[in-house]
């Protein structure tokens, strides 16, 4: 489930949200991106509003457990992952094989 949310504290190691719902959530520094943040506070303000995947739901106590690995927080759009790491390289390495042939006018015959 991809839930809108209030960021409402920041901490080095994660974002608080409140939901409409009554709920509170953690967005856990390590479920945000893939890549390195050496400072939260440069994604998230208090009060800012983000879209978060609901990894884990506690009913008894309300909190949601959250993710923006596969959602753009912004808008709360999927991103669109591929099973093969290398699935970038196997799509564009024809053209950039063929761009380079033409930088330095290389021809192939057959």
């Amino acid at each position: 489930m991809i839930i809108k949310g209030r960021v409402v504290g920041i901490q080095n190691y994660g974002v608080f949200l409140e939901f409409d719902n009554g709920y509170t959530g953690l967005l856990h520094i390590s479920r945000i991106g893939t890549k390195y943040i050496k400072d939260i506070n440069t994604l998230f303000k208090k009060n800012d509003e983000i879209y978060c995947k609901v990894i884990e739901e506690d009913k008894k106590e309300k909190h949601y457990l959250l993710t923006t690995l596969d959602i753009d927080y912004h808008t709360g759009d999927k991103f669109k992952y591929y099973n093969n790491g290398f699935y970038i390289l196997k799509k564009n390495l024809p053209k950039w094989v063929e761009d380079k042939k033409k930088e330095y006018n290389i021809t192939v015959e057959s």
